[in-house]
């Protein structure tokens, strides 16, 4: 029996919505752990401006984020990607019917406004 590519593929990585979910702090589903703050990132050097950093974490069973990265800057090394990490990471989801689940991931936008010192 010979698949083509399309049909093989299809097969392997079903579209029924039932694999993890990448989730945004956008998703009005997405609701956080009362307590929960905004991620502190802390700035490299002395900048003025604006940058922003993207971390995306994996969502466990309590609602904890564990295993972040950063996945995007929108000015390369001025944020410290180890504050955004650990940060995010601190964050805490309410875990709902219609809101993430565990093995879904959470990507969380961070946006810093800074003056030169």
């Amino acid at each position: 029996m010979i698949l083509t590519p399309v049909f093989a593929l299809a097969l392997l990585f079903p579209q029924d919505g039932t694999g993890p979910r990448n989730w945004t702090t956008e998703d009005p589903e997405v609701q956080f752990v009362e307590g929960t703050t905004s991620p502190r990132v802390d700035p490299v050097g002395e900048w003025s401006g604006q940058a922003a950093i993207s971390v995306r974490c994996t969502v466990v069973a309590d609602g904890s984020l564990e295993d972040c990265a950063v996945v995007e800057e929108s000015r390369p090394r001025l944020l410290s990607h180890r504050s955004a990490r650990v940060s995010v990471g601190k964050m805490r989801l309410a875990l709902g019917e219609d809101g993430p689940k565990p093995g879904d991931s959470l990507t969380v936008n961070v946006v810093v406004r800074t003056s030169r010192r």
